[in-house]
């Protein structure tokens, strides 16, 4: 996807509009911003729920009858106060100080492991979810070892450029994935990135439509990246999930997860080793989601691509060049 070159009027006021709320609740204490945060949650998810049918058609899919109706309208409404959560923290990191985040990671897990591994002879990947809070995920990351992230373009090239800024500000690189027509440029800057001893974070838990690959997610076939597992397979680089995860209002807790290592995937062909790594990359998301599944993002059409829609396109493609071919052949 490429940015638009000139912001449009309504470009314009949405930036405009993003930055003068985040600067004003940067001003606020932070109790009482994420106080705010909290109390605007509860009141979208009962009077306005956004993208409510999304939501719960997520929750219903994941879960199905394990959680009864109280416990889905339970965790409905604490998805609604995790991305409250999320806008008013994501204001104080963008517009606050750039150490604002040292004083609310109050635990690590496994960073020792992640730490070691960086400063071994191996290319390093993380990989996450949009798990608790991934931006501050990234910042603390950054405060802490050489990360470059992958980042979709944004519509808005106003935004994109305040989201770079802050980013950078942390001390986060960004690989703006698929911004050239060809996507050349995506896994040159991620070698480029490993060359220079930084670790490079994908996230892996977005629908890829058509050019992903299906493994299982909640026990439903979705449509999920490949890269990360082609390009450790690659270079040979070790995989880390990593993720923030809320322990209270303010307090977080960045969790290394165990170690995914190429190395032990069973032989096959190629495609057999990537869906096999994807396959184990994405059930390191679930594990987590499932431990804490009032925290993560519910908002996105996870399964919006289904195996079935993928193989009607193949059919329809196949078709229309048989067509053509036949077309070619009848004016020779």
């Amino acid at each position: 996807m490429t940015v638009p070159d000139k912001p449009t009027f309504r470009h314009r006021a949405e930036f405009l509009a993003m930055h003068v709320l985040g600067r004003v609740i940067a001003l606020l204490p932070t109790a009482l911003g994420v106080n705010l945060a909290m109390l605007l949650g509860i009141l979208i998810g009962r009077l306005l729920p956004i993208r409510g049918r999304v939501v719960r058609a997520n929750i219903d899919l994941a879960f199905g009858d394990s959680l009864d109706r109280q416990e889905k309208r339970r965790l409905f409404l604490e998805a609604y106060k995790s991305l409250c959560l999320l806008a008013v923290e994501s204001a104080y990191l963008r517009y606050g100080q750039p150490e604002w985040i040292l004083d609310r990671v109050v635990e690590t897990d496994g960073l020792d492991r992640l730490l070691a591994a960086i400063e071994g002879d191996r290319p390093v990947i993380s990989i996450g979810g949009h798990l608790g809070n991934w931006e501050m995920a990234g910042a603390f990351g950054a405060h802490k070892f050489p990360v470059t992230t992958l980042a979709k373009p944004l519509h808005n090239r106003l935004v994109q450029e305040d989201v770079r800024t802050s980013r950078e500000r942390q001390g986060l690189q960004i690989i703006w994935a698929g911004s050239d027509k060809t996507n050349t440029n995506t896994p040159r800057a991620v070698f480029k990135a490993f060359r220079a001893g930084r670790a490079v974070h994908f996230f892996v838990d977005q629908d890829m439509g058509h050019a992903g690959v299906f493994v299982p997610y909640f026990g439903h076939p979705a449509s999920t990246t490949a890269a990360p597992a082609l390009i450790a397979l690659k270079s040979n680089a070790l995989i880390f999930p990593g993720h923030l995860i809320r322990l209270g209002p303010t307090r977080h807790r960045f969790v290394i997860g165990e170690v995914i290592d190429p190395a032990t995937i069973p032989e096959g062909t190629r495609e057999e080793q990537v869906l096999h790594l994807t396959q184990r990359i994405t059930a390191s998301i679930e594990d987590l989601v499932r431990l804490y599944p009032a925290q993560y993002f519910w908002f996105h059409r996870r399964w919006k691509t289904t195996p079935e829609a993928v193989a009607r396109k193949q059919r329809s493609r196949a078709r229309k060049r048989e067509a053509a071919r036949r077309r070619a052949a009848s004016s020779a």
